[in-house]
């Protein structure tokens, strides 16, 4: 029993008088009035536990409440400025030189993707730009703040990792509205409906993170970015590891997204047929931006009298070989 609880404590001494009584018709009522007592006790615990829920979740309640009434609005930013600006940017790990001299830039509503092999600094580039990483030297800018002075201007980019960041025990809309809930985000309910319906897991709505598939846990990992509208929106390999039809799936909805949207989103990949759905590509080889251009402007510059229908493979081998002649 609940040591310390006196219906506990009563019990137990009935039990003992029911074990030293000998008339068996004073056994039955005291075999009666404890089990009457046990009902009490247990009745009293179950209403104890259900009002102890109902104050959580009242808390819970007031707590959103309050971060929707706190929500701070999103300080004005330029219209004009580029979505991201990157001057001269180099990084070294020791003597190791990890990125060299890079700069490019990215307009705003364009939908833009850094390709190249793996281990090219890629990834490097994205964590960089969102904070993760810091150069030795050059410039970042984000939507024309300089990122080192204007941390806050973070508030309107959403980053999605290569891991999914999601909570794998709850159902996919919980996920929304617990980052609804993290970014004071207001009539989160009702935007945690339009998310689902653009990552196209509406149909999925109440099922546990955990029992999604890989390409549906990276389009809930996008969602609880989106959930608070950022104006930019940067990707890391969001389509490694999952299959053909899943990879074209999720650049269909960013390129619907930034479309619809009129956002911006900038996203790394080694894949050619997605960098196809691009305005522009950032071709990125040894630390390097070695061109940037349109699909076709970079099939162009491979076309050839013997091969007049170049592809992006043929204008990256072109551009490689080009760089290290």
């Amino acid at each position: 029993m609940c040591v310390g609880n006196p219906t506990g404590y009563i019990i137990i001494w009935f039990t003992r008088m029911v074990l030293e009584e000998k008339t068996i018709t004073m056994k039955r009522t005291l075999i009666i009035l404890a089990l009457f007592l046990a009902l009490f006790f247990f009745a009293h615990k179950s209403l104890e536990r259900k009002e102890q829920k109902e104050v959580k979740e009242e808390e819970a309640k007031k707590m959103h409440k309050k971060l929707e009434e706190e929500a701070i609005e999103r300080p004005a930013i330029s219209k004009t400025a580029d979505a991201i600006s990157v001057s001269g940017f180099s990084l070294r790990h020791g003597k190791n030189v990890i990125l060299e001299d890079v700069s490019f830039e990215v307009k705003r509503g364009e939908l833009v993707c850094l390709l190249g092999p793996s281990g090219t600094g890629k990834s490097t580039v994205i964590e960089s730009l969102v904070g993760r990483k810091t150069p030795d030297k050059g410039t970042i800018k984000i939507l024309g703040e300089d990122i080192r002075k204007n941390k806050k201007i973070m508030d309107y980019v959403g980053f999605v990792p290569q891991g999914a960041e999601i909570y794998m025990n709850q159902p996919a809309e919980q996920n929304l509205l617990t980052s609804a809930t993290k970014w004071g985000v207001k009539d989160a309910k009702k935007k945690a409906e339009k998310v689902l319906l653009d990552i196209n897991l509406t149909q999925r709505a109440n099922i546990e993170a955990k029992k999604l598939s890989g390409g549906q846990q990276k389009l809930l990992s996008l969602g609880m970015e989106l959930i608070r509208d950022p104006e930019l929106l940067i990707l890391d390999e969001p389509t490694t590891g999952l299959d053909p039809n899943t990879r074209n799936n999720i650049i269909t909805i960013i390129s619907q997204i930034v479309a619809q949207r009129h956002k911006t989103a900038l996203f790394t990949t080694h894949f050619m047929d997605e960098a196809e759905y691009c305005d522009r590509i950032a071709l990125i080889y040894r630390g390097h931006i070695i061109h940037m251009d349109t699909p076709d402007a970079l099939k162009e510059i491979a076309k050839t009298k013997e091969n007049l229908n170049p592809t992006l493979d043929d204008a990256f081998i072109k551009l490689i070989e080009r760089h290290d002649s």
